[in-house]
């Protein structure tokens, strides 16, 4: 059901490998925080408290924008590298950029990967496509 879905919503996220850049999970994230009273989801940890963020994501160049970034630079260094396909890439690049606190859905620990979910429409990310700073 998609209450359960929405319950269950980060804990899918990681033992999954589902495709960011599909704007359907964009929805369910926003779905899960209209239900909570726009409150982040957090998995283990809670957000840092500051109310703007760097965020990094690795992926291939002139690729579209998912809505998965990390705290970590070095974490989307290795998604850039190829981490995501498993096997190693040469046109990776990083994608950095300014996001202020409203726009974090999701924040996800549970895989080392200081992960946020980002409202990239909102946040007026998706035109980033490879190393563009906002």
């Amino acid at each position: 059901s998609k209450p359960e879905l929405l319950r269950r919503l980060l804990v899918l996220w990681q033992s999954s490998d589902p495709d960011d850049t599909n704007l359907s999970y964009l929805s369910l994230f926003r779905e899960k925080a209209a239900r909570s009273r726009n409150r982040i989801a957090c998995d283990k940890k809670r957000l840092p408290s500051q109310k703007n963020f760097l965020v990094y994501r690795g992926q291939p160049k002139g690729s579209p924008t998912g809505i998965s970034f990390s705290l970590n630079e070095d974490v989307a260094q290795g998604f850039a590298d190829g981490a995501s396909s498993r096997m190693p890439r040469s046109d990776g690049v990083i994608v950095r950029a300014s996001v202020d606190r409203e726009f974090v859905l999701a924040y996800i620990t549970g895989r080392n990967e200081d992960e946020v979910i980002v409202d990239i429409e909102r946040a007026g990310l998706t035109g980033l496509a490879g190393g563009k700073a906002k």
